[in-house]
C-alpha cells in the first residue's frame, strides 16, 4: 500500500478529501460547511431526514490521542445540542489510531457512533486513496508526497542533489497551490521540449519549476541540474531516447548583473544546447530568470536575437499575478503550515486582515513567505504582529533590510557580506570560513571588536533559512552556501552602494581575488561601482594584502594573471609601467593550471597601451596566446583572440607559421567542436529514406557532408575557414554514430512525460464565498 503524506494537506482540504473519499465509497452526496458555524458538522447528508448522517474531520495528523480525545468531548457536547439528531456519525482523522485506540473512541462516542466501521483513521483513509485513484490524482500534493513516488523523485534526483530530498518536497509540497501557471507550464514544456519560467523576484517561478521538475521525475525522467557551467549538463545527456532526462537551470542568465556582464555560459552554447535538446525525444529543459534580467540579457545578447528563440513567447511563461482565490489559499497554506504560535496566528484574522493582505497592492508569494516565517515572527513581541505585517507590506523593499538591521549582530553581519562578495552562490564551506576569518580578523585588528569562540558556526546558524540556505552534494560530501534567493543579492548590492564604508571595510579585509572582481566595479553603471578616491586609497591596502590573496590562488602564475586584470581594471591610472612588465617577466604560464578567459582577454586587450609591456608579449606572445587559446570557451572566443594579434603588430604569417601554436589552436577547437550539434533537419529526410532502402553508404555520405558543412560554419565562426583542410582531419567526428542517432530519432515514439491526469482543471467558482469559507474559524 502508498503510504501517503497527509499533513501537506491544510484543515480545509483535508476536509474536502474526506468529502471525496466517502462520496466515492457510499455512493452519495455531502454538503460541506463552514468551520465555526457547524454546529460540530464538517459534512451532512440529508436526503429524507435532516442530519441523516454527519461527519467529523478531524486531521490532527502530529497531534496526541489526548488532544484528540479531549476534541472529541466539545464534538459530543455539540451533537447533543443538535435539534434533529444524526442517524449515523462518522469520524475521520488523519490520527494513526491502534485497534485498542479505535475501540475507546466508539466507546466515547457511544451511542452517537454504532460501530468501529464508522471510525476512519490515517490507515483507512490512505487505503481509500489509493483505491479511487481519481481522487489520488486531484490532490496533487498527496500525490507527490507519496512513498511511491517520491521514491522515483529521489532515485531521479541525480548528481546527488540535497535541494531534492525528502524533507523539502514534503515542505513546498505543503505550501504549494494549484494554479493556471502551472498547467501553462506543463502544455509548454510538453509542446516545445523547452520552457522559460519568467517574472519579477518573488513571484514564485522558483515554486512552480520544482514542483513541475518533481512532477518530470516521479514519471520516470532523470534530473541534470545545472550549478554553473553548461558542460555538466551536456556531459550527462544521453543521445538515447530510451533514456528519460530533464535538466534544470535555474536562474540561467544569472542571479544578478554582475552575471549579464561576465556571463557563465555564453549565448552560442546555451543556443546549441537548447536546440539539442528540442531535436531529441524525451529531453526536456526548464529554465527560470527575472523578467528583468532575461530582458537585458536579449538586449546583451546578439545571438539570442537573431536565433529561433527571439520570440520568446512560445517558450516562455511569465508569471505577472494570481486570482484572489489563489492569493487567499497561498495566504493560508503559509498561514497553517508555519508553526506561528496561536496568538500570531489570531493577528491574521482579527478585523479580517487575511482580506487585507490578499487585497494588498503589493502582495506576492515571496513577501507571504516572508510575513508568515516563524524566522521573522518569533523575533517579533505579539502586539507587534500586525505592525510587522502590514510594514512589511507596505514596503516590500525593507524586508530584508529591517531583517539585517534589526535581527543581526555584527558578526552575522560579516558573515552575509563575505558570502556576498565571494558571489553569493555555492561557496564551498572552508571557502567560507577562511574568507569570514579573514573579515572578522580585521574587524577586530581595525575597530575594535572582541573575539568570540565558535563565531563561524554560531552566525552561520543563525543566517541559515532566514538569509542563506545550504546543501549537500549527496556523491561527494561537499557543503556549499547560498543566498536565500537572488532578491538577498539584491538587498546587499543597493544596501552596499548607500554605504561606502561598508564597502570598504570588504575591500580591506578580502582572502580571494575574487572578492574584489565579482561585484565590485572601476566604470560600470551595473554592480558596485568604485569611486577614484576609494580605489586610489585602496591600492596601498590591496598590496599589502597581495601575498596572502596569491597563495590562495590555485597557483602563483594564474594568480598573476588575475594579478594583472585587477591592476588594469581597478588602478589603471596608479598602476606603473614597470611593475606590469615585473609581473609579465615573472609569470610562467607554462605552470599555470587554471586560467580565467575574461581575464586574459582583458589583460591583452590593455596591456597592449604600454610600450614595454606590449614588447614584452610581442616577443612572448606564444606563451600568452595559447593560454588564451587553452582558455577559450567556444568559436567566438578564438576569432576574438586571433584578433588581437593586430594589437602586437603580429599577422596571420606570425603565428599561422608556429607548429606548436597551430596544434593548441587545432586541439582547442576540435574540443569545442560537437558534431552532436549539427542541424540535420534539411537533410533528414533523405538521410533516412536511403538508409532504410539500404543505401546506406548514401545516408552515410549524406551525413558525412552535413557534417563537413557544419565544421566549416563553426570554424568561421573561429575566423579559421582557411584551416578546414589541415584541422577537419583530426577532429574526432564519428560520422556512423551520428547516423545511428538520426535513425533512432527520426519518427520515434512520442515523449512518455503525460501529465494530463494531474492537470487541474478549470471549474466555476464563487471566490469570495470560497475565501470566506477558507478563513472560516
Amino acid at each position: 500500500m502508498a503510504l501517503y503524506n497527509l499533513e501537506v494537506l491544510n484543515d480545509k482540504e483535508f476536509e474536502e478529501l474526506c468529502k471525496d473519499l466517502l462520496e466515492k465509497e457510499l455512493n452519495i452526496s455531502f454538503q460541506i460547511f463552514k468551520t465555526g458555524r457547524d454546529k460540530g458538522i464538517d459534512l451532512r447528508y440529508a436526503n429524507n431526514v435532516e442530519n441523516e448522517i454527519i461527519v467529523q474531520a478531524k486531521r490532527f495528523g502530529r497531534s496526541t490521542y489526548s488532544n484528540l480525545k479531549t476534541e472529541i468531548k466539545k464534538e459530543i457536547i455539540s451533537i447533543n445540542k443538535l435539534t434533529s439528531k444524526p442517524k449515523r456519525y462518522i469520524l475521520m482523522t488523519a490520527f494513526d489510531l491502534s485497534l485498542g485506540q479505535v475501540d475507546e473512541v466508539v466507546l466515547q462516542l457511544k451511542p452517537i457512533v454504532k460501530n468501529s466501521q464508522d471510525i476512519y483513521s490515517r490507515d483507512r483513509i490512505m487505503n481509500l486513496i489509493e483505491k479511487y485513484p481519481e481522487i489520488e490524482k486531484k490532490y496533487y500534493k498527496l500525490w507527490i508526497t507519496s512513498t511511491n513516488v517520491l521514491n522515483l523523485i529521489l532515485h531521479n534526483g541525480v548528481n546527488g542533489r540535497s535541494e531534492f530530498v525528502k524533507e523539502k518536497i514534503i515542505k513546498k509540497a505543503s505550501f504549494y497551490v494549484p494554479t493556471l501557471n502551472f498547467n501553462v507550464a506543463v502544455n509548454k514544456l510538453k509542446e516545445n521540449h523547452f520552457l522559460i519560467i519568467s517574472g519579477e523576484p518573488g513571484i514564485g517561478k522558483t515554486t512552480i519549476s520544482y514542483l513541475l521538475i518533481c512532477d518530470m521525475l516521479a514519471d520516470g525522467y532523470e534530473l541534470i541540474y545545472v550549478d554553473d557551467h553548461l558542460k555538466d549538463a551536456e556531459d550527462l545527456l544521453s543521445k538515447s531516447a530510451d533514456v528519460k532526462q530533464v535538466v534544470f537551470f535555474d536562474d540561467f542568465f544569472g542571479a544578478n548583473l554582475s552575471e549579464i556582464i561576465n556571463p557563465r555560459n555564453s549565448e552560442g552554447k546555451i543556443l546549441s544546447f537548447i536546440e539539442r535538446i528540442q531535436t531529441s525525444t524525451n529531453k526536456f529543459l526548464v529554465m527560470t530568470t527575472r523578467t528583468t534580467i532575461l530582458k537585458q540579457a536579449q538586449y546583451r545578447f546578439e545571438k539570442f536575437n537573431r536565433s529561433g528563440l527571439a520570440d520568446l513567447s512560445k517558450y516562455e511563461l511569465e508569471i505577472k499575478s494570481y486570482s484572489k482565490l489563489d492569493k487567499a489559499r497561498i495566504l493560508y497554506n503559509h498561514m497553517f503550515h508555519s508553526g506561528m504560535i496561536a496568538e500570531q496566528y489570531d493577528m491574521f484574522f482579527k478585523s479580517q486582515n487575511y482580506l487585507k493582505i490578499i487585497n494588498h497592492r503589493n502582495y506576492f508569494p515571496r513577501l507571504i513567505e516572508f510575513i508568515t516565517s516563524t524566522n521573522q515572527l518569533n523575533k517579533i513581541p505579539v502586539k507587534e504582529t500586525e505592525t510587522f505585517i502590514f510594514n512589511s507590506l507596505d514596503n516590500p523593499q525593507e524586508i530584508w533590510h529591517f531583517a539585517y538591521d534589526q535581527q543581526l549582530n555584527e558578526e552575522e553581519k560579516f558573515l552575509l557580506m563575505t558570502l556576498f562578495s565571494l558571489g553569493g552562490y555555492n561557496i564551498g564551506s572552508a571557502e567560507l570560513h577562511k574568507a569570514f576569518d579573514a573579515r572578522y580578523e580585521y574587524e577586530i585588528r581595525e575597530n575594535g571588536f572582541i573575539l568570540h569562540s565558535n563565531s563561524f558556526q554560531q552566525s552561520l546558524k543563525k543566517l541559515l533559512d532566514g538569509f542563506i540556505k545550504s546543501e549537500k552534494n549527496l556523491n561527494t560530501g561537499r557543503l556549499t552556501f547560498s543566498f536565500l534567493n537572488p532578491s538577498v543579492a539584491d538587498f546587499v548590492i543597493n544596501f552596499l552602494k548607500d554605504h561606502t564604508t561598508e564597502v570598504k571595510r570588504i575591500l580591506y579585509s578580502v582572502a580571494y581575488f575574487k572578492q574584489i572582481t565579482t561585484y565590485f566595479r572601476s566604470d560600470s553603471t551595473t554592480g558596485i561601482k568604485l569611486s577614484e578616491t576609494l580605489l586610489k586609497n585602496y591600492y596601498f591596502r590591496f598590496n599589502k594584502l597581495l601575498p596572502k590573496l596569491l597563495d590562495s590562488c590555485r597557483d602563483k602564475m594564474s594568480g598573476n594573471i588575475t594579478l594583472l586584470y585587477i591592476l588594469l581594471q581597478y588602478f589603471p591610472d596608479i598602476v606603473t609601467e614597470e611593475r606590469l612588465l615585473q609581473i609579465l617577466s615573472t609569470t610562467d604560464l607554462k605552470s599555470c593550471q587554471y586560467v580565467d578567459y575574461n581575464e586574459i582577454n582583458f589583460v591583452l586587450r590593455k596591456i597592449d597601451e604600454y610600450n614595454t609591456t606590449n614588447s614584452y608579449i610581442k616577443s612572448h606572445w606564444q606563451e600568452y596566446f595559447t593560454v588564451a587559446i587553452e582558455a577559450a570557451k567556444e568559436s567566438y572566443d578564438i576569432s576574438s583572440i586571433l584578433g588581437m594579434f593586430g594589437y602586437y603588430e603580429l599577422n596571420e604569417d606570425d603565428w599561422s607559421k608556429d607548429e606548436d601554436f597551430m596544434s593548441a589552436v587545432q586541439l582547442r577547437v576540435n574540443q569545442l567542436y560537437s558534431a552532436g550539434d549539427a542541424d540535420f533537419s534539411k537533410e533528414q529526410d533523405d538521410i533516412i529514406t536511403n538508409y532504410h532502402r539500404g543505401y546506406t553508404d548514401e545516408a552515410l555520405s549524406l551525413v558525412q557532408q552535413g557534417l563537413s558543412n557544419d565544421y566549416l560554419n563553426f570554424l568561421n565562426n573561429c575566423d579559421l575557414s582557411n584551416y578546414y583542410e589541415e584541422f577537419y582531419d583530426y577532429a574526432d567526428i564519428d560520422s556512423s554514430s551520428v547516423l545511428s542517432s538520426l535513425v533512432d530519432d527520426y519518427g520515434s515514439r512520442d515523449d512518455d512525460y503525460d501529465p494530463s491526469g494531474r492537470i487541474t482543471r478549470n471549474r466555476t467558482i464563487d471566490e469570495n464565498s470560497e475565501i470566506d469559507r477558507l478563513f472560516e474559524r
